[in-house]
């Protein structure tokens, strides 16, 4: 595995609590719209990154497989890590969604 895979897997973990605290509690079509906004631009980005650091060119094919990649990873760790522990659902709560969150 290069530092390319390394860095887009490490921030798809992080992109669900990004994508809690800048969308609305209630607005749940905008948060699937914006989780593959989020994950699309992390792949795009860290391949930019990549071929601005190694000095090869941008590949746009290896730009979409990060953001698949990153993708997965932002479900496996919703899925499995951020809302079992209730992390998801306060970060939802908080920042822009906290004005219409309920309980």
């Amino acid at each position: 595995m290069n530092t390319q895979t390394l860095l887009t897997m490490a921030i798809g973990v992080f992109i669900p609590i990004v994508n809690g605290l800048l969308s609305r509690y209630d607005a749940q079509k905008f948060r699937v719209y914006l989780q593959l906004i989020l994950n699309a631009v992390n792949g795009f980005a860290v391949e930019w990154l990549n071929a601005l650091t190694t000095g090869i060119e941008y590949n746009v094919g290896e730009a979409g497989v990060n953001s698949l990649l990153s993708l997965v990873v932002a479900i496996a760790s919703q899925a499995g890590v951020w809302a079992p522990l209730g992390v998801s659902d306060a970060a939802k709560r908080s920042l822009v969604g906290s004005g219409s969150a309920k309980g």
